[in-house]
């Protein structure tokens, strides 16, 4: 009779790791698709609006044509903002696929802790949704949308990524690695993909937006994929332990 509660349990944390598993899997898969959009808005900026001016290809340089957050005095063009806004709604469903992967896996671990994480989580997707419905609205009305003020939220979610990146170390520690370089879609990653990155590629930093930045934002995403695809590996294989 004794053995029957703790066959339960392991039982139990046989579906758990499981569930986790297909959870990281469908992160991977979200990822890598926001991804590819995310590349195919890069190339409208450019190379096709490029084309559009083989004279002066600097002026696709200038913030008016920054598609990741519109503001200001921001241009439309091509259909860069249904791409990338659909970017940002996998990167959504992306992070809130990866939290359930990640909080599958909670045994033992206190309330409280647990309950910063889906709030440091909430943050994110927060972010990232706001973001996406901001920008296919931006480009529905032609100028920027009055989301535009909560512009700020994107910084704060790069410091709520940085924190769970801490928190799910030593649980989880390649989705913990997936959700940092998740942060290169935030502002402050594409602040440091503009000025620090994009520049050792391109071999020189522009007065404005460098070139391909948001391509190096890009390739952050499918980093992010390959480490939950990792860890999707990971928890399977907790699984069959």
């Amino acid at each position: 009779m004794s053995a029957t509660p703790r066959t339960g349990d392991v039982t139990r944390q046989r579906k758990i790791h499981w569930l986790s598993s297909v959870s990281l899997l469908l992160t991977a898969a979200l990822f890598l698709a926001a991804s590819v959009l995310q590349q195919a808005a890069s190339l409208q900026r450019w190379v096709t609006l490029v084309e559009s001016e083989p004279e002066n290809i600097s002026f696709a340089e200038d913030h008016r044509y920054d598609y990741f957050f519109p503001s200001g005095s921001w241009v439309n063009y091509g259909s860069v903002t249904e791409q990338y806004s659909l970017a940002k709604f996998l990167l959504t469903l992306g992070m809130i696929s990866l939290t359930f992967g990640v909080l599958a896996q909670t045994k033992g671990a206190p309330r409280q802790r647990i309950l910063i994480e889906y709030v440091l989580s909430a943050v994110v997707v927060a972010w990232f949704g706001i973001s996406s419905l901001h920008v296919i609205l931006s480009g529905a009305i032609g100028s920027p949308s009055v989301l535009q003020y909560l512009g700020i939220l994107g910084a704060i979610a790069s410091f709520a990524g940085l924190a769970l990146t801490v928190l799910w170390w030593g649980r989880a520690p390649a989705a913990a690695i997936g959700c940092l370089l998740l942060m290169g879609s935030t502002t402050v990653g594409y602040v440091i993909a503009f000025i620090l990155i994009a520049p050792i590629f391109v071999g020189y930093t522009s007065h404005d937006t460098t070139p391909w930045a948001e391509s190096v934002v890009a390739a952050t995403t499918v980093a992010a994929a390959l480490t939950a695809l990792i860890a999707s590996a990971m928890a399977l294989r907790k699984q069959r332990a």
